[in-house]
């Protein structure tokens, strides 16, 4: 048999039903093996990986609402994807500047952080599902926004005494959360902005402006002033000088605890001695500097009826009086002391 009869017998005529029937079986194959090492490489690359981000919440621009809650929580989480698309989103999450931002418009509430990384555009975008996070749910507390107009500017110096100052503008508007304008004006009747301490001496010539930061605080509470800072002129008069005096922290008691037994029934535990014992920054003139004693200087606290209930530690900042026949002042804030009064066990009593 020659070689054309043999491949006569083995392949259908072209274009014959049995040679279309050949091929058709053969596309099949092609496919299924197809679809199946596209099903293979998917279920091959895909993966799991845990990562950190830091998810801010937001307002809208337009919003006459303010976030009372934290902004900013770091999380972590579990997400799955093609393995890719993982290493994508993580690599852009080790930018110190990358969040995941989230605008909230309701009330107080609890969100699932799972689902705001899974409405994050990056995330979306990579094709990836959140698994888990923690922690798994972020408190919300949102606040409606008020305005509040002509609050006074105070610039915060040292380095001199009595200086003439002037500070433009020595007014400003604020906008801050209602029940945070209720709780600054329980504490501070007479609201005012304060500017970050400026030492003058630092200060190459005050008489010519310069710039200062405004804090955006009141009375420790949030509020958001209408420009971050305000320009400050200064006439100085005497400049001052600081000096460190170490004195002891007396102890003051209301005098009926003199006669009702209180110190029979009581006694003070102080939780760090040494520290019973302060040095205190004072700044002022140098010839007024030169006369202060620390047998001028009384340092004290005031004990209440109040600290006689049972706690771990009650700390409280020390009362300072300076000579006031000299111009001095406290260069920075008063120390604190630790301590508690502690009831006595009675004679014959076990422990």
């Amino acid at each position: 048999m020659t070689r054309r009869e043999l491949y006569s017998l083995m392949e259908p005529d072209r274009f014959s039903r049995s040679w279309w029937l050949a091929r058709l079986r053969g596309a099949a194959w092609v496919v299924l093996v197809t679809t199946f090492l596209w099903i293979w490489a998917d279920v091959e690359f895909t993966d799991e990986m845990e990562m950190t981000a830091t998810v801010e919440l937001v307002t809208a621009p337009s919003s006459k609402l303010v976030l009372l809650s934290k902004s900013r929580v770091r999380v972590t989480f579990q997400v799955q994807g093609r393995q890719r698309s993982l290493e994508q989103l993580q690599h852009s999450l080790q930018s110190p500047d990358m969040v995941v931002r989230y605008v909230v418009s309701e009330g107080e509430k609890d969100l699932s952080v799972r689902d705001i990384l899974n409405r994050d555009k990056m995330i979306v975008a990579e094709g990836l599902s959140v698994l888990s996070a923690s922690p798994s749910n972020v408190r919300v507390r949102l606040d409606t926004k008020t305005y509040q107009p002509d609050i006074p500017v105070q610039f915060d110096y040292t380095g001199a005494l009595g200086p003439e100052v002037s500070i433009d503008p020595p007014k400003m508007g604020i906008h801050v959360a209602e029940s945070d304008w209720q709780n600054i004006l329980k504490l501070e009747p007479t609201p005012v902005l304060k500017t970050k301490q400026v030492d003058l001496k630092s200060v190459v010539d005050p008489s010519k402006p310069f710039e200062v930061e405004v804090i955006p605080q009141i009375a420790g509470l949030a509020v958001k002033p209408d420009q971050p800072t305000v320009r400050v002129t200064v006439k100085i008069v005497t400049l001052t000088e600081t000096q460190e005096i170490t004195v002891p922290v007396q102890v003051l008691q209301p005098p009926a605890w003199l006669e009702d037994g209180t110190w029979k029934e009581y006694s003070l535990s102080r939780k760090d001695i040494p520290e019973w014992r302060v040095t205190l920054q004072v700044s002022g003139p140098r010839a007024d500097l030169d006369k202060l004693k620390a047998e001028n200087v009384r340092a004290y606290i005031i004990l209440t009826d109040e600290d006689k209930k049972p706690v771990s530690w009650l700390t409280r900042p020390v009362d300072v009086q300076l000579p006031g026949d000299l111009s001095l002042r406290l260069f920075a804030a008063p120390p604190t002391v630790t301590f508690k009064l502690e009831k006595n066990t009675p004679v014959g009593t076990l422990p």
